[in-house]
């Protein structure tokens, strides 16, 4: 700090030092109690000093508050370092190695890789695992991945939001809702007849009075428990399996005096069907990719795409790699490529050169057989999407077996076919899979 002394006085100068010198170095403000000593001195002489004598003090002030965050990261830093596993280390070491830079995370691949290691799934990691984590994405420039709504716990999950306090719901309260709250109350518990409980029904509604958003949604009444309203009509609950005969529904109308006609009975019976027997929401099972299947199918599309850029391709390696793909690597292998603009996997795979015929059109059967067997995994067997998959597999194996395909190679329209049937597939199956 270069301050201009002559514009500082004696007494100030003398102060700043005499504090300096008690503790830590003699000519550094570098403790706590030092810090406070000058803050107070500028707090109590502010109408005393000049500009310039107030951003002497303040000076040495900022040096000690940035010197202290600088301390604070790297303790922070070293306590993650200390506390983080050597499995989650060598793991995301592993992850740098995919792509070009062997040394740091570089691609979008290896990035969503580390994301997928956050949720946690298993529960390997540690809180100092799941920081470790997010310091390398941040600091790689990949600060999108890490997931902000997990940040608050090191399992993974989201964090629980707060309920609002009950005091807070009752400042909201008008005395207009406070009246109608205990008028229901005093009719729900004075009488459980059938007539006690139609009395707030048939009540007229006022148009003057306002719903309270805070206030709870009044339980709706069932229509088939109003019997006073319909006494012509017989409400039974259907519990057995048997169903009255038409003879009987004649001597119950004869015994009435009263004739029923079709339509209320036909109307009732749905009423009865709908109350007594709510149709139940359907809920699609998600279905849980395993975080060792995830990490496999990116990692060996990160090799795929690695051996598709270099100047020369190592073909054998390459189809090594798709016949690495199994049933539970396949969606997430696929979807590095599906959906691309421009070509995707079977055509990237086959505009390589091949020399010595080592790529045929085994090698992307071979992922889109796996990916059949996951989707039918995932429940999607028999949909439009699947079978069109099943149809492109058994042409291209029908066409292997007789030899048709030039040196085992599909042509453009084949590849553009499968290749969108893997996608169509895929975007079926992400309708389904957390």
């Amino acid at each position: 700090m270069t301050v201009d002394l002559s514009k500082i006085s004696k007494a100030v100068q003398k102060f700043v030092a005499d504090v300096a010198k008690q503790e830590g170095s003699k000519k550094e403000i570098d403790t706590k109690k030092e810090y406070d000593q000058l803050s107070n001195y500028l707090a109590g002489n502010t109408g005393s000093m000049n500009v310039h004598e107030k951003e002497f003090i303040q000076g040495f002030m900022i040096e000690y508050e940035n010197k202290t965050a600088k301390q604070a990261r790297e303790d922070e830093q070293k306590r993650i370092e200390e506390s983080t596993t050597e499995n989650t280390k060598d793991a995301v070491k592993d992850i740098k190695k995919w792509m070009s830079d062997k040394r740091k995370i570089d691609s979008d691949v290896e990035a969503q890789a580390l994301a997928s290691m956050l949720k946690n799934t298993a529960g390997d990691l540690n809180s100092a695992d799941i920081e470790y984590i997010k310091n390398v994405l941040i600091e790689s420039g990949y600060e999108s991945y890490v997931p902000k709504e997990e940040d608050a716990k090191p399992d993974g999950t989201a964090p629980k939001q707060e309920e609002k306090p009950a005091v807070q719901q009752a400042k909201t309260e008008t005395p207009e809702t406070s009246k109608e709250k205990k008028a229901e109350n005093n009719a729900s518990t004075t009488n459980d007849t059938p007539q006690a409980a139609e009395k707030p029904a048939e009540q007229a509604p006022n148009p003057e009075q306002k719903e309270d958003p805070a206030a709870p949604a009044a339980p709706k009444r069932r229509k088939a428990a109003r019997p006073a309203r319909h006494p012509h009509i017989q409400v039974e609950t259907i519990r057995t399996p048997e169903t009255p005969s038409q003879k009987e529904k004649e001597v119950k109308g004869a015994s009435s005096n009263e004739v029923i006609s079709d339509k209320p009975e036909i109307k009732q019976k749905e009423i009865n069907k709908s109350t007594t027997n709510p149709p139940k929401a359907k809920t699609q099972k998600k279905y849980q990719i395993t975080e060792v299947g995830r990490n496999k199918g990116l990692k060996l599309a990160g090799e795929v795409k690695k051996e598709l850029a270099a100047g020369v391709t190592d073909n054998e390696r390459l189809v090594g790699h798709l016949k690495s793909v199994n049933t539970g690597s396949a969606y997430s292998f696929v979807g590095q490529f599906a959906n691309m603009r421009g070509p995707q996997l079977n055509q990237q795979v086959f505009s390589v050169s091949d020399v010595f015929d080592k790529i045929d059109y085994n090698a992307t059967l071979h992922v889109m057989k796996k990916l059949l067997e996951q989707a039918k995994d995932v429940g999607l067997a028999g949909t439009p999407a699947y079978n069109n998959l099943q149809r492109v597999i058994t042409t291209g194996e029908t066409n292997l077996k007789n030899r048709t395909l030039d040196d085992g190679d599909p042509n453009e329209r084949t590849q553009v076919e499968a290749d969108g049937a893997i996608s169509w597939l895929y975007n079926e199956m992400s309708k389904v899979i957390k």
